[in-house]
């Protein structure tokens, strides 16, 4: 295999500062004089990521067609120079599969069919699930529909297991065992139409009639929820008003494009008022995508180096790569979304747009990499973005990548 591929970095650069190398270094160890002149500088200028988890039922986790809600509002939050982080026990969308377009930030903690009750009990695990500075809690939906259908009970007792529930979830996330000072965003729900008419999809049980009721069961879950805004720390996104069921529903329950949209802008609204006022021209590392491969190769930044400073060395660690396998990285300034092989493995950097892929080194035999670059101490480049991602290669062909990084370059 060649050791170079794609088009050479002083291609892509070119314009915009000249011709601009980033230099690929096999060990910091070799670096340890710039670990010593930067590493402090590093620490003090990055911008910390606010970690948010999606604690949800299937509106929140998805299916491969359906990215939900996180895919337009990851896209908000990164468009407006927030740095932050998508958190969460869970990946992907339902079965831990990637959605048919994974870029955005696949961490979450929905739970589709789930319902306040059922979730709870998650949270209460015996070990930690997530460390998150805010919680979006998208629940509800199951507890009408479940509640109607498989228990018959009546409006006022769905209400009454919801609050009890939903108050319990805001105690747990405001606990020591996750953060007792966690920002809770609690969504109400989005209607449901007054008439369901069961199919395959809604996966009810078999013999179910058209249900009755469930947009009223739907009103009175979310005049509980508006009286949980008294509970510390806890705010109230509308999701119900202005949300069409004939226009924003994809199949009686869950949203299409339109309806992920609008609960997408509503959370990005609550959300601005939570998170720090984003510095673009601070360093942050952001991520999307997934690894493919066996193990699902993961790619995050070094401890040491937790944000890409200009002038100094930024650590990329790597695990679940193939034993002793070849890794090329790649350095690009357009992302993408090509597919290589199967429906989870893509290609997040443009190879044709402004693209540098270079042989990097070795996996050890456990599979793991740790990938060191200068970044290029050039104040004109502060703010600049720039897509990483990893690929492992096995008799000439990709047997894995990584996800994709994003380097925001900062002072």
């Amino acid at each position: 295999m060649a050791n170079r591929i794609g088009h050479n970095a002083c291609q892509g650069w070119n314009g915009l500062t000249g011709c601009i190398v980033f230099l690929l270094m096999p060990s910091l160890a070799t670096n340890a004089f710039l670990v010593g002149s930067f590493l402090a500088t590093s620490l003090l200028a990055q911008e910390p990521r606010t970690r948010i988890v999606f604690v949800g039922d299937s509106i929140t986790e998805g299916t491969v067609q359906r990215h939900t809600y996180r895919q337009p509002l990851w896209t908000l939050l990164h468009g407006a120079g927030h740095c932050f982080d998508f958190v969460g026990a869970r990946h992907g969308v339902i079965g831990g599969r990637a959605p048919a377009h994974p870029t955005y930030d696949l961490d979450h903690y929905g739970f589709s069919g789930g319902s306040t009750i059922e979730v709870c009990f998650q949270l209460f695990a015996p070990l930690q699930q997530f460390e998150a500075d805010i919680a979006v809690v998208q629940l509800g939906t199951n507890d009408v529909i479940k509640g109607t259908v498989f228990y018959q009970m009546t409006t006022q007792q769905i209400a009454q297991v919801s609050d009890a529930f939903l108050r319990g979830i805001v105690s747990v996330l405001r606990s020591p065992q996750y953060d007792p000072n966690m920002e809770i965003v609690i969504a109400k729900i989005p209607p449901l139409p007054a008439v369901l008419v069961p199919t395959p999809a809604l996966n009810l049980p078999a013999g179910t009639g058209t249900i009755y009721g469930l947009d009223q069961g739907i009103l009175a879950v979310n005049a509980v929820i508006d009286g949980l805004a008294t509970m510390p720390g806890v705010r109230i996104v509308d999701l119900h008003t202005g949300f069409d069921v004939q226009a924003h529903l994809a199949d009686q329950v869950h949203p299409n494009g339109l309806g992920e949209q609008l609960i997408a802008n509503r959370l990005f609204g609550a959300l601005q008022q939570i998170m720090p006022a984003p510095n673009p021209w601070s360093p942050c590392y952001g991520e999307f995508g997934t690894g493919s491969g066996l193990g699902r190769p993961t790619m995050h930044p070094a401890t040491a180096t937790p944000a890409p400073v200009l002038g100094a060395p930024f650590t990329l660690e790597m695990s679940n790569l193939p034993s002793a396998a070849p890794v090329v990285g790649m350095i690009g300034l357009t992302p993408a979304a090509i597919s290589l092989a199967a429906i989870d493995e893509f290609l997040f950097v443009d190879p044709a747009g402004y693209c540098d892929a270079s042989l990097v080194g070795i996996a050890t035999g456990l599979g793991d990499f740790t990938w060191s670059l200068q970044v290029p101490g050039l104040q004109s480049l502060a703010g600049l973005e720039v897509y990483v991602q990893a690929l492992a290669f096995a008799n000439d062909a990709v047997a894995a990548v990584t996800n994709a990084g994003i380097l925001r370059l900062g002072n």
